[in-house]
C-alpha cells in the first residue's frame, strides 16, 4: 500500500509513490489535459455547432434520396455523439471550476456594410442614425402611425455581411459572405417599377404587409417568400406582381393596420396578405422565447443527454398559457415589453384580433381578398423536438375563422425540419431560403382559393 500523507495535500505525497502509482497518475492528468485541448480543437474542425443539439433523424426515403437525411446523421453525430457530448462536458465542467465563463457566441453575426465596401463597428445602431440610413416613418403619432418608428431609408443599397462565411458556406450568400439589400422610393425591398404610379392597365398587384420574415431578411431578395408567390402566380398572359411591405423591426399588428390604410393602399392593390410572426402577439426575446439554458453533469454526458440550451423550453411549462398571463409590470421589468411593444398591443389583451378585423373589414369594403400568414417560432422544431407554442396556433387560427378572415397556418410546414435548416445562420434565426421556398408554395395556393382568376 502507499504511503499515506501525514500533511500537507495529496500532491505533494506523489514524489513518495512508487515509480507505478506516480505514472498512472500523471499518466492521467496528461489525458485530462488532453481532453480538455481536445474540445476546442474539434469545435474548431466541425461545422458550426448549433445553438441546440440535433436529434437522431427520422428515417424517410424521400430525405435519403435527397441527400437530406445524411447531413441530418452527420450534424447528430458530430454534436450530439458521446465523444462530443463528454468532452465539452469535461472542458466545461473544468472552465465552471476554475472560474472562467463558456463562450457562448455563435457562428453568423452580421455588420452594415457600405456599397463601398466600408464595414460598421461595434454600435451600429447609432451608426445607422448618424449617416442618415434609418429616418422616421412619414406619418402624424396617433393618426397615421401608432407609435414612433424608424425605417431604413429610401432609395438606399447596403450589404448585410455575414461573419464565418468560409465556414458557414451558405450558397445564397455572395463570395464575401453578403446579401444585398436595396430600398426602393418608398423604402420598400422592391423593384421600381413595381410600385409606380398609375398601376399599368391589366397588372394586379397582390400588397404583402408584415416586418422581417416578409422583408426577407438575410436573403436575396427573390428567394424570399413575397417573390416565390408571385412566380407561384403568374400565369401566360397574366401581369401579377407582388408588393413587398415587410418592414424589419416592427412588432406589433396595428403598425401593419396603420400602413395599410395610411401608406400602402395608394398603391392600388388587388389582394392583400399579411404575414404575422409569433413575436407580434406575445413576449418575447426577439425571434424566440428564451429559457433558462440547464447543466449537464457527467452521468447526463455519458447517457448521452445534450446539453439544454435557452431555445430548449422545459416541455412540462404551459409557455403560452405562461406568456399570455404574463403582466404588464413583470414583462416592463424583464425588457419584454416597452414603447415600441406596448403590453395593450399583444393577443392576450385583443390587440392583433382588433387590427386584423381592421385590416379584413378596409379589404372588405373595397372588394379586395385578404389572407393572414402565420409564421412559428423557428425553435422547437425538428424530428425529436417539442414546439412549446401550438396552442397560441390554434387560438390564432379560431379568431380568425370566428372573424371570417382567410389564415394559412406555417407551423405544419415546417415542424419536422430540423431548426438549424431553417435560420440564415446561428447567430440570426430569420428563415433562410429553404424556410422560404417550403411556405410560399401553401400562400399562393390559399391565394388562389379567396382569389380564383
Amino acid at each position: 500500500m502507499a504511503p499515506q500523507p501525514t500533511s500537507g495535500e495529496w500532491y505533494e505525497a506523489i514524489a513518495a509513490w512508487p515509480a507505478r502509482s506516480a505514472r498512472a497518475v500523471r499518466w492521467a492528468g496528461l489525458v485530462f489535459a488532453a481532453l480538455l485541448g481536445a474540445v476546442p480543437l474539434l469545435r474548431l474542425l466541425l461545422p458550426a455547432p448549433a445553438a441546440t443539439p440535433a436529434p437522431v433523424p427520422a428515417w424517410r426515403w424521400a430525405d435519403v434520396a435527397s441527400g437530406q437525411w445524411p447531413k441530418a446523421l452527420e450534424r447528430h453525430w458530430q454534436e450530439t455523439s458521446w465523444l462530443t457530448v463528454v468532452l465539452r462536458s469535461v472542458h466545461d465542467e473544468a472552465l465552471r471550476w476554475l472560474g472562467v465563463a463558456r463562450a457562448t457566441g455563435l457562428l453568423g453575426t452580421f455588420v452594415y456594410e457600405t456599397m463601398d465596401g466600408e464595414r460598421f463597428g461595434t454600435d451600429q445602431g447609432l451608426e445607422l442614425l448618424r449617416r442618415g440610413m434609418v429616418v422616421p416613418v412619414p406619418g402624424r403619432v396617433g393618426h397615421e402611425l401608432p407609435r414612433p418608428r424608424l425605417r431604413i431609408a429610401p432609395n438606399l443599397r447596403f450589404y448585410l455581411s455575414y461573419q464565418d462565411h468560409e465556414r458557414l458556406r451558405r450558397d445564397w450568400f455572395d463570395a464575401h459572405g453578403r446579401v444585398l439589400v436595396r430600398l426602393d422610393g418608398h423604402g420598400l425591398r422592391e423593384r421600381p417599377e413595381v410600385t409606380a404610379l398609375p398601376k399599368p392597365a391589366g397588372q394586379q398587384r397582390v400588397l404583402c404587409l408584415g416586418d422581417s420574415y416578409t422583408f426577407g431578411w438575410g436573403v436575396p431578395e427573390e428567394l424570399g417568400w413575397v417573390r416565390r408567390v408571385e412566380d407561384a402566380l403568374r400565369t401566360a398572359g397574366r401581369d401579377l406582381r407582388t408588393i413587398n411591405c415587410g418592414a424589419a423591426g416592427t412588432t406589433c399588428a396595428d403598425e401593419y393596420a396603420a400602413a395599410l390604410v395610411h401608406r400602402f393602399a395608394a398603391l392600388a392593390p388587388d389582394a392583400v396578405v399579411v404575414g404575422l410572426s409569433l413575436n407580434d402577439l406575445i413576449p418575447s426575446a426577439g425571434l424566440a422565447v428564451h429559457g433558462k439554458p440547464g447543466e449537464q453533469g457527467f452521468g447526463d454526458a455519458l447517457r448521452g443527454r445534450p446539453r439544454q440550451g435557452p431555445l430548449d423550453l422545459d416541455p412540462s411549462v404551459d409557455w403560452v398559457g405562461y406568456l399570455l398571463a404574463l403582466r404588464e409590470d413583470e414583462g416592463l421589468a424583464a425588457g419584454l415589453y416597452g414603447d415600441e411593444k406596448p403590453f395593450a398591443d399583444m393577443w392576450s389583451q385583443g390587440g392583433p384580433q382588433r387590427d386584423l378585423r381592421a385590416m379584413a373589414e378596409f379589404c372588405r369594403a373595397r372588394g379586395l381578398p385578404f389572407l393572414v400568414v402565420l409564421w412559428p417560432f423557428l425553435q422547437g422544431l425538428g424530428p425529436g423536438r417539442q414546439y412549446p407554442f401550438a396552442r397560441l396556433h390554434e387560438q390564432v387560427a379560431a379568431d380568425c375563422a370566428a372573424a371570417g378572415i382567410a389564415l394559412v397556418d406555417l407551423w405544419p410546414l415546417l415542424r419536422e425540419v430540423p431548426q438549424e435548416d431553417l435560420w440564415v445562420t446561428p447567430a440570426d434565426m430569420h428563415p433562410n431560403p429553404r424556410a422560404h421556398a417550403l411556405v410560399a408554395p401553401a400562400i399562393a395556393e390559399a391565394l388562389r382559393r379567396i382569389w380564383p382568376q
